[in-house]
């Protein structure tokens, strides 16, 4: 009686961790993303900087067996340059190793929302995190990604800097409570 009564806490806090996890996120089976409408774009610093949305292994299970067509992205000011890049899983706190990477600077416009098809589908990983970053490089700051109103969710606003070099929340980092226009076209 009493290993049934453990396994069925372990259960239950393992649905219950699962369940909070996913709090955070609203289920789109087309578009994978963690923003609302857009709403306008803070400024980034001078340098390199890199917006990020990660989605952990429990978001993307979600999205099992499906893969990524595209990227849609707000963009208000083009930076010197521009790159769309795909991670995979990394420590929690920073992505890993690169899955893909493309120069977007020559197709993106200024003041809307760009989709960026992939040229080959990437498909949803089985397990690890996934994130999904736009890297820009500008001499003054600038409004380069859009983002939403807020509140911010978790993993919705990763911002990397090339003058301290780490990833932390935009918020962190004394920014707004927002989410990066980043979204994953799904099928």
């Amino acid at each position: 009686m009493k290993k049934l009564f453990v396994s069925a806490v372990c259960i239950a806090t393992l649905f219950s961790a699962c369940k909070d996890d996913l709090l955070d996120f609203d289920y789109d089976p087309g578009r994978m993303h963690y923003d609302g409408a857009n709403l306008t774009a803070p400024l980034l610093p001078a340098g390199t900087t890199e917006a990020s949305a990660m989605f952990p292994h429990k978001i993307l299970d979600l999205y099992k067996d499906q893969q990524i067509d595209g990227i849609e992205l707000a963009i208000y000011d083009i930076p010197e340059a521009c790159t769309l890049v795909i991670y995979g899983d990394g420590t929690g706190n920073s992505p890993g190793a690169v899955i893909y990477e493309e120069d977007i600077l020559p197709i993106l416009e200024a003041n809307d929302w760009n989709t960026i098809t992939l040229p080959s589908p990437i498909p949803i990983p089985a397990s690890g995190d996934l994130w999904i970053a736009l890297r820009s490089t500008q001499s003054t700051a600038l409004q380069v990604i859009g983002c939403d109103a807020g509140p911010s969710k978790d993993n919705g606003d990763w911002l990397y800097q090339s003058n301290d070099g780490l990833w932390r929340s935009f918020l962190d980092r004394g920014g707004d409570d927002i989410n990066w226009n980043i979204r994953a076209v799904i099928y």
